[in-house]
């Protein structure tokens, strides 16, 4: 991430590391054609057209608390990070490396300037400061962006991006079992994806969208890809690179399962999310969404940096 210096922010590469990380992770229910036009116009912009293919019709919206994130092996002077994010993520899968499948987030959005700024510049997440508030129940996110104005000029506003309140009320299914810390190396030395009695079947299965986001969720490297657009001085111009990052999960939990009410997701001038994620609403016209599935987890992982992909 980053820390100040002087008046100067400098950028850390990492690895990074958070050992206390609270996220409400909801899956929606969204179009692949709209999903496809998207990473064509992000990732494969960069990549190639035809590179990067959408896996799952459905996009992970996420809320997260980051607590204690600091550089692996640092010394005293270095930042330790509290901050707030909401982010989209769809899943792609990468045709020139076999289809291997990868993490790619649209939107970001951060209350914190170091983590904002470092997640940007240095890995490529396209995180914007934003205003973020949750308490568990309700959820709200407002970035700075661009509206119309009666006199159809646009100037600077805070816009809503997500807001509802969605845990109220919740259904746990078999707590006894699924708010324990999961042991994540003896399944993947084992394979026992079985040792999740009744997991699976709440998911509909490993072959569900549900079951696919999940099973990547718990994979010991969790691959991002990244399109970091950087200015080069000394051309004056803009570049583009395509690059990836692992995310190892040191230890993973489920503290409930939840039936969320539905969110508010706002389209606006220059944040498109509804309708650039192809979200299905409710109803025709509306920006009501009502999500697939829901969670609240605990992690324990790593961002280790960029590499070229």
């Amino acid at each position: 991430m980053s820390r100040n210096i002087g008046s100067r922010m400098r950028a850390e590469p990492g690895p990074w590391r958070t050992t206390s990380c609270e996220a409400y992770y909801f899956l929606l229910d969204a179009s692949n054609v709209a999903l496809q036009k998207l990473v064509d116009n992000g990732l494969n912009r960069a990549a190639g057209f035809g590179r990067f293919k959408v896996t799952v019709d459905a996009v992970a919206m996420t809320f997260q608390t980051f607590r204690n994130m600091h550089i692996v092996g640092a010394d005293a002077s270095s930042p330790i990070l509290n901050y707030l994010e909401t982010a989209f993520f769809v899943m792609v899968s990468d045709t020139q490396q076999g289809g291997r499948v990868f993490i790619w987030a649209p939107y970001m959005y951060c209350n914190d300037s170091m983590a904002t700024i470092s997640g940007r510049e240095v890995y490529g997440f396209p995180k914007e400061f934003s205003t973020i508030a949750m308490d568990g129940k309700v959820f709200n996110t407002r970035a700075w962006g661009l509206a119309n104005t009666p006199a159809l000029q646009r100037e600077p506003v805070i816009l809503p991006i997500t807001q509802g309140g969605v845990i109220h009320p919740h259904i746990e299914y078999a707590p006894h079992q699924l708010t324990k810390p999961i042991d994540l190396a003896q399944i993947r030395q084992d394979r026992l994806l079985e040792s999740f009695t009744g997991f699976w079947g709440v998911l509909g299965g490993l072959d569900s969208a549900l079951g696919q986001w999940v099973g990547l969720m718990i994979d010991p490297a969790i691959p991002f890809v990244f399109n970091r657009s950087q200015f080069r001085a000394a051309t004056g111009a803009w570049s583009s690179e395509l690059l990836y990052a692992r995310s190892p999960v040191n230890q993973f939990a489920f503290d409930q399962f939840v039936i969320p009410l539905a969110f508010t997701i706002a389209n606006t001038p220059s944040h498109p999310v509804m309708s650039e994620l192809g979200l299905v609403p409710l109803s025709v016209g509306a920006e009501d969404v009502q999500p697939l599935f829901g969670c609240k987890m605990t992690l324990d992982f790593s961002l280790v940096p960029p590499q070229p992909l």
